[in-house]
């Protein structure tokens, strides 16, 4: 309640239950213990505001504190959002750019390996050519021709083909 109330209810009923013919000495002392109580009171009351204010300040502080925690903790979670983000598109492009080389390479595999008959075709028609003849001119007609022709060797590689002349008896 509030003092000055307080007082307007007190004094009314005091003089009310002391009456008009009661001593005033009485009445004095009842309205002075009166006044005492409310002054205990007041400075009770004054107290009790004194710790409220001073626990609602601790408690605006405390919000504020942590209120700048929060903000520093988004500001991190967004930084490592940001990070994450950024990670996550560097997977994804690596994943993209592995997805496109995997085919690459093995179609230039593929095609390295279906040219190695090729290039050993080439070899063996351009490689083996001698000075006298013409080695695919001999396989195309070989192929052409009904019959297996084989070149004729010449004069020094019959020399060298042809066995020794035996000189001597077998000895058995």
């Amino acid at each position: 309640m509030n003092p000055l109330r307080h007082r307007a209810v007190v004094i009314p009923l005091i003089v009310l239950a002391t009456g008009c013919s009661s001593s005033d000495d009485r009445l004095i002392r009842h309205v002075s213990e009166s006044n005492r109580q409310q002054a205990e009171q007041n400075i009770e009351m004054a107290k009790l505001h004194q710790e409220v204010a001073s626990g609602t300040s601790r408690l605006v502080e405390a919000v504020a504190e942590s209120r700048k925690e929060m903000v520093a903790m988004e500001i991190d979670l967004q930084e490592q959002r940001t990070k994450l983000d950024a990670e996550r598109r560097a997977i994804a492009s690596k994943r993209h750019h592995e997805s496109l080389l995997a085919p690459v390479l093995s179609n230039v595999g593929l095609m390295l390996v279906s040219a190695l008959p090729l290039v050993l075709c080439w070899y063996l028609l351009h490689g083996l050519r001698t000075p006298d003849e013409d080695i695919s001119e001999v396989l195309i007609h070989n192929l052409v021709s009904d019959q297996l022709a084989l070149p004729t060797p010449t004069d020094q590689q019959r020399v060298e083909q042809e066995p020794p002349a035996l000189t001597e008896d077998p000895p058995f």
